[in-house]
């Protein structure tokens, strides 16, 4: 049964991935050098509570046909904020990466809740808002990819019952 609910479980990602549903692919070159593989990554949760105490984001990484996520090398694995003109903040790094079960190209990466929630409030101070990140790594031949997604960034004020204000 357990193996069951987690082939289920890993069908239910590979969709929402490959059909892009929230994700979007970028090109990113490091350094100009040369240009990235395009990835799709797609960011949970899609609103992410400031006032969380969640211990990782995460993000599942669909590398192109062809590649193989056990490829990746995790301590390449880093996770940066898209600000106006495509610049970007400085970068978070992976906690970890571990490959989903049955699918060669993707890979499920956390990143540390704190580290992502101080990255963005040093940039950002006003919420609701849309929140872009950039998640950059390479292959273990040395190839880079990178890929975007968007989510959106609150921090609720405190609420009794009812969504009444205290």
């Amino acid at each position: 049964m357990e193996k069951a609910l987690s082939r289920m479980m890993a069908v239910a990602v590979f969709c929402w991935v490959v059909c892009g549903i929230g994700a979007e692919t970028v090109s990113y070159a490091q350094d100009n050098e040369t240009e990235a593989l395009e990835a799709i990554v797609h960011i949970t949760p899609s609103t992410y509570n400031l006032k969380r105490n969640g211990q990782f984001l995460n993000a599942i990484i669909t590398l192109p046909a062809g590649y193989n996520a056990a490829d990746v090398d995790g301590d390449s694995l880093s996770l940066s904020l898209v600000l106006g003109d495509n610049e970007t903040s400085e970068a978070v790094d992976a906690l970890s990466a571990k490959p989903v079960p049955f699918l060669e190209t993707m890979l499920n990466v956390k990143f540390s809740n704190r580290d992502v929630k101080e990255l963005i409030q040093a940039y950002y101070d006003t919420f609701p808002t849309n929140v872009t990140f950039l998640i950059v790594g390479s292959l273990e031949s040395g190839t880079v990819f990178s890929g975007k997604d968007s989510i959106r960034v609150i921090y609720p004020g405190n609420k009794g019952k009812g969504g009444k204000d205290k």
